[in-house]
């Protein structure tokens, strides 16, 4: 798997804040290889408030 991805979600996880556990989840998704839920689940993140603010969908 790609550690760039892996390091993203580590990243975004220690940051904590609201998003930690959405991290968690995603992180946990995507380490089991689990696509479908992964991109149901990601499709629902990207539509959050606090993911609205700033450049942070950019980043993501």
């Amino acid at each position: 798997m790609s550690s760039r991805v892996e390091n993203y979600l580590s990243e975004r996880k220690s940051i904590g804040g609201s998003l930690a556990n959405e991290w968690i989840e995603l992180e946990s998704l995507y380490q089991s290889r689990l696509w479908h839920e992964l991109t149901l689940r990601v499709t629902s993140f990207v539509h959050r408030d606090e993911l609205q603010q700033g450049d942070q969908l950019k980043t993501f």
